[in-house]
């Protein structure tokens, strides 16, 4: 296996990605629930409710607690990497430096630092940081500031992946432990690195149909792994029309799928693609791989038509749960779940969701405040 299909199980997450900032100073401060979860979602570019931004006024209130805050957004921000910001982060500093001098407080250097930055980035991309739950390792993922861009969807990070990574991680974890992963459609690759960062698959494919994002999930492998690893990357090109299993060099054990069902146009292929890439390593794996797609519902009628192709495919559904305002609903019982991977759309009706499919199992989540459903699809018949 040449360089370019290999990364470095040093650099993970799980082994150890070096954290640049001083974890011993930080992590005390993290452990508080509020800062942490700011920090989780500031630099993952999520949307930060005003109910979380008025407590860390208030904790900044007092100076020696808000140089500690400003020390971890500028150790994070700068010593890291140095990150591509977002309006998001402008305007959540803005608001905190504006209530703290309503509070007549002495705003720190380092907040102000920050805010000036991220006011200067122009960048035609911005950079999304995930970290693990202690806080001492972290994955980065390069994205396009814009959800439709280049003609595809595929340079952006989206809801589905991200929720699928926290279940695979969290709950999941039979799907993935030793596995050849494949995904299809990878996007910028989000759910294939942060499975390798976590030290859980054997191999990751990771496919897509446009040459762009090939190239970003390239990119994004290069910047969190380095050349020499025990994880084994491979990243080709896959349409799902004309699917070629021969273009598959390591035969998967379980294929992914995040957020590919919204255009009815494209129901028929990717189905086509599924059937075919579960029927044709059934000789190499006796059960066969397992496929779990994760998805968000914008659209009722669209899911309704993806469900039908998949029964009129010879597949059907096994099993499913929902995940929701973060909880995961599985027959068995809730699960309460922070999401490692908290996410907000650029586009204002992108909503959460999470498909999974194993040996045909699907799970979905529905918009807004609807239930979201997951399921498994029974074998092909």
């Amino acid at each position: 296996m040449d360089d370019k299909h290999r990364t470095d199980n040093h650099i993970i997450l799980h082994k150890g990605r070096p954290c640049e900032f001083p974890i011993a100073e930080i992590c005390e401060q993290l452990a508080r629930k509020e800062i942490a979860q700011f920090v989780r979602e500031y630099f993952a570019c999520a949307t930060i409710s005003h109910e979380l931004l008025d407590k860390i006024v208030s904790f900044c209130e007092n100076s020696s607690q808000q140089q500690l805050f400003g020390d971890i957004l500028y150790a994070i921000s700068f010593r890291i990497k140095k990150c591509h910001f977002r309006k998001s982060h402008r305007n959540a500093l803005k608001y905190i430096i504006e209530q703290l001098e309503l509070r007549h407080a002495e705003i720190g250097w380092q907040l102000y630092s920050c805010l000036t930055d991220s006011m200067m980035d122009n960048a035609t991309h911005a950079d999304r940081i995930y970290f693990d739950e202690s806080f001492l390792k972290y994955i980065i993922v390069q994205e396009n500031r814009y959800q439709l861009s280049q003609g595809t969807t595929g340079l952006s990070c989206w809801q589905a992946s991200c929720d699928l990574a926290n279940y695979l991680l969290k709950h999941g974890r039979r799907y993935i432990n030793g596995s050849n992963i494949l995904e299809l459609g990878a996007g910028c690759g989000l759910l294939g690195i942060a499975l390798a960062a976590f030290d859980c698959a054997k191999s990751i494919t990771l496919s897509d149909g446009n040459d762009d994002v090939l190239n970003l999930i390239r990119d994004n492998i290069r910047s969190n792994f380095s050349k020499n690893c025990d994880i084994i990357f491979n990243v080709i090109f896959l349409e799902w029309e004309t699917i070629n299993v021969e273009n598959i060099r390591i035969v998967p054990d379980v294929i992914f799928a995040a957020d590919v069902v919204y255009d009815t146009l494209a129901i028929k292929p990717l189905v086509h693609a599924i059937r075919k890439l579960l029927t044709a390593f059934t000789k190499e794996i006796k059960t066969g791989p397992s496929c779990v797609l994760a998805n968000t519902v914008r659209n009722q009628e669209t899911m309704d038509k993806f469900l039908a192709c998949i029964d009129e495919n010879g597949l059907s559904v096994k099993n499913c749960f929902t995940y929701e305002n973060s909880i995961f609903k599985f027959a068995s019982g809730n699960i309460e779940d922070q999401s490692l991977f908290p996410f907000t759309s650029s586009v204002i009706f992108a909503l959460r969701s999470a498909i999974s499919i194993r040996k045909s199992f699907r799970m979905y989540e529905r918009p807004y405040y609807r239930m979201k459903k997951t399921w498994k699809f029974k074998k092909i018949k």
